[in-house]
């Protein structure tokens, strides 16, 4: 029988999340509320998924070559938080990644994606954030308005910009802390580096 991994979806996630910010930067100024909000919760959704598409490949493949092992792999697999899998995963190799710069951005990114995708609607004041989001509001760009619920302040252009970026980010960094045999050099002919 033959097998499969396929590989480098991540690099069509972080393309489709560019192309979702340009579509979101094209309805602001064309004043269509409804494309803005959307191609900018696409662009969130998208940068997202790539770094989750890139742990769940590099894993396998990790597993695969035996630089982890399977009990490894699964036991980062349970983690809760998609950030606390990466850092676990970076421990294996060497310092977590914690401390890093982009980890605080990164946890806000998948917060905020899980907050929109796993809404639980309820009344609340205009211009308050869901408690487990709130405590990203430093971090996340947002359209300031006292009078704006939180989802008009966070599906906006420069968030969906900030979210793309922000998962690069994450990703390049990933790169140079957890050994990934089949990944190519950054800016490599695959294109991740190409921003």
């Amino acid at each position: 029988m033959n097998v499969i991994l396929v590989r480098f979806l991540d690099s069509v996630y972080l393309r489709e999340a560019r192309l979702c910010v340009r579509r979101a930067q094209r309805a602001r100024t064309e004043g269509n509320a409804v494309r803005h909000g959307g191609a900018a919760f696409s662009a969130i959704v998208a940068a997202t998924a790539a770094t989750e598409a890139y742990l769940s490949e590099l894993l396998a493949h990790l597993a695969d070559v035996r630089a982890v092992s399977r009990e490894e792999r699964e036991k980062i697999r349970k983690k809760a938080h998609l950030w606390e899998k990466y850092n676990a995963l970076a421990r294996l190799f060497g310092p977590g990644i914690d401390s890093l710069p982009v980890y605080r951005p990164y946890q806000a990114l998948v917060t905020l994606r899980n907050t929109l995708i796993h809404r639980n609607a309820e009344f609340i004041e205009p211009g308050t954030w869901p408690e487990k989001l709130s405590k990203f509001r430093d971090v996340i760009p947002h359209v300031s308005g006292a009078t704006l619920d939180w989802t008009s302040q966070v599906l906006d252009a420069d968030t969906a910009h900030w979210a793309a970026d922000s998962a690069w980010q994450f990703l390049t960094e990933v790169d140079s802390y957890i050994p990934d045999p089949a990944r190519f050099p950054p800016g490599g002919p695959r294109g991740r580096g190409a921003q």
